[in-house]
């Protein structure tokens, strides 16, 4: 058995939760103990080890064009762009300095303007500037983003009284490898980041700040609120169909295994239905929530507060039906599909000359990974390098 990690752990007893030892003898309670072993199997496979990226990839990555390698484009800018300093100065205010603070996937900045910038009877001599490095976004039932969908997410935040930053501008930026949005934000003075914990910290915290927040967003009911243009899945059978819409027509393996698991998901998601009476709840997500706390000490009680949570521009939409115990195959195998679904939209954006800007490396890996442990878990019959995915591209361009 491979061995599971803490996250794995954790990822298993949310799955299973809602097992009652008391129906042993009954057949629901042998269907959740068939899926409580099914997702055992699932997070081992998940937290496995797998091949390295092949050359013949590698060297495709290597040539893509200037778009797939939004990072090192990113990472090359010196000083902010004309369109920041411009919607800044729009707002009555002129930066007076500026550096470069983070540089992950979105290239962040932090700015001290004189005079300061005024919204309503704030006034803001300090302020955070975001560069969104990418159009399509690594986690899994997350595929777009724009600053459109970041500030989206963050009102919806608000409303269940998750503190964000404020917006105090927001605007395009033209380069040579296409427009990337920006956004200014309020500075927001913490003590530290959930993402840089220190080893002397209380190694919980992040932990249990981050399960607090998660039962916020838990707590309101989206459904009939007007959540566009985040992605929204009521339930997992929503995200199977969206792949397969969103999967180039090429990639007849893949689409095959696709129809496949739409069959089996259908009859469980019925089956499910029969089970659980409970009313449907849609519930906003942030996948990346627990690295993006920011959080104060306080010195007297040496308890920790969230001053802010940031980075929203993964955030999707989800029915409190997706991740049910009684499914058989879990959102494990759906984040892998999803996965492998941007590997082979990105193998067809390559060939025909449609790349988005994104950090192909990242992606490309994420696709290796996961079509590795899919056919591990008999999902797929059988594994294709990403080079591979290119030459059937190249085939279809032909014909």
């Amino acid at each position: 058995m491979v061995a599971v990690s803490k996250l794995g752990i954790a990822l298993f007893a949310w799955f299973a939760e809602g097992t009652k030892l008391g129906d042993v003898g009954s057949v629901r309670a042998a269907h959740r103990a068939h899926a409580e072993m099914r997702h055992q199997a699932l997070l081992s496979t998940f937290f496995a080890k797998t091949d390295p990226l092949d050359e013949a990839s590698k060297r495709l990555v290597a040539d893509a064009p200037a778009q797939a390698r939004a990072k090192e484009f990113l990472t090359s800018m010196t000083d902010l762009p004309e369109e920041v300093k411009q919607a800044v100065m729009a707002k009555g205010a002129q930066i007076k300095e500026s550096k470069r603070i983070s540089m992950v996937t979105d290239s962040t900045w932090l700015i001290d303007l004189d005079p300061p910038l005024v919204q309503g009877d704030k006034h803001f001599a300090r302020a955070v500037v975001s560069i969104l490095g990418s159009q399509m976004v690594d986690y899994p039932f997350s595929f777009w983003t724009n600053t459109s969908l970041v500030m989206k997410a963050m009102e919806l935040a608000k409303t269940a009284g998750i503190p964000v930053p404020e917006i105090l501008a927001e605007g395009q930026i033209q380069t040579e490898i296409g427009s990337l949005g920006f956004l200014v934000q309020q500075y927001v003075p913490s003590g530290s980041s959930s993402a840089n914990a220190k080893p002397d910290d209380d190694e919980d915290m992040r932990i249990r700040l981050s399960a607090r927040l998660d039962q916020k967003l838990d707590s309101v009911d989206f459904a009939s609120m007007d959540t566009a243009p985040l992605p929204r899945f009521d339930t997992e059978l929503d995200i199977f169909h969206y792949l397969q819409t969103f999967v180039p027509s090429e990639f007849a393996m893949l689409h095959k295994s696709l129809d496949r698991i739409v069959g089996k998901v259908t009859e469980e998601e019925k089956e499910s239905q029969k089970e659980n009476t409970s009313p449907h709840k849609l519930h906003l997500k942030h996948p990346g929530l627990d690295g993006n706390i920011l959080m104060s000490k306080n010195p007297h009680t040496k308890q920790w507060s969230v001053d802010a949570v940031v980075d929203w521009d993964s955030a999707s939409i989800r029915g409190s039906s997706l991740f049910k115990p009684t499914k058989m195959n879990g959102p494990v195998v759906a984040v892998m599909f999803s996965q492998v679904a941007k590997g082979a939209y990105l193998a067809h954006c390559y060939v025909n000359g449609c790349m988005p800007i994104c950090n192909l490396e990242k992606q490309v890996e994420l696709y290796n990974e996961h079509a590795q442990k899919l056919v591990r878990l008999h999902e797929l019959p059988s594994f294709q390098p990403w080079s591979a995915l290119v030459e059937i591209a190249r085939e279809n361009l032909k014909d």
